[in-house]
């Protein structure tokens, strides 16, 4: 059974291989814009360098999770993007983890999008050290 979870858990994140997650990214921010823009000008003015050498990125999804917000909670819904190229993601993350990324003043957080599983793992690893 252990087996059957860990060997679930594998192919989750593997198919989560090409996501970022956008953390603290402001509901309101200009509706007018689709996410996909907003993620396009937040790579363009934090790491310009990935922009200049592939020019505009290829993002095949891009939405807010979970889909229904919950009036409850006052925090932003994260953002979950599936690139197209795998490395392009990967630059993105390198240059997030080397200084935090802003939007209009406001800082934002993008991270590896991972399983639920995963994560609640990585907490507990977080504990020991």
């Amino acid at each position: 059974m252990n087996y059957l979870l860990a060997k679930t858990t594998d192919l989750e994140n593997r198919s989560r291989r090409d996501n970022l997650r956008i953390i603290g990214l402001s509901e309101n921010y200009d509706e007018k814009k689709s996410l996909d823009t907003i993620l396009q000008e937040i790579i363009k003015e934090n790491c310009p360098d990935v922009i200049e050498s592939e020019g505009k990125i290829g993002i095949e999804r891009i939405h807010r999770t979970p889909s229904e917000r919950n009036p409850k909670i006052k925090t932003p819904r994260n953002i979950v993007a599936k690139f197209q190229n795998y490395q392009i993601k990967e630059k993105i993350l390198q240059a997030a983890k080397k200084k935090p990324f802003k939007y209009r003043g406001a800082t934002i957080r993008i991270t590896q999008d991972l399983a639920a599983s995963t994560l609640k793992e990585r907490r507990a690893w977080n504990m020991i050290f």
